[in-house]
């Protein structure tokens, strides 16, 4: 029962990939942001200026939740030195 429980050697390697995936979705949260503040006039004449607005929210919101994944997947698979 014991190796059910033991994560296999590559998993750690692999919490990059919520790290990459957070700093993918910071990136596209800002240059979000940066559309919504230089066209904020053009868009609000077509009534999509709120809804950048919501998909600036979701992509930080995302980011931050990659992030604490990332940690926690760091912290808990750590290889430990026996």
């Amino acid at each position: 029962m014991t190796s059910l429980d033991t994560p296999p050697g590559w998993a750690f390697s692999w919490c990059w990939y919520f790290f990459v995936a957070s700093v993918i979705s910071a990136i596209t949260a800002v240059l979000s942001l940066v559309t919504l503040v230089t066209m904020f006039s053009e868009l609000n004449k077509k009534g999509s200026a709120h809804l950048l607005g919501l998909y600036v929210v979701v992509l930080a919101v995302q980011s931050v939740t990659a992030m604490v994944t990332f940690w926690m997947c760091r912290s808990s698979l750590k290889p430990s030195n026996k």
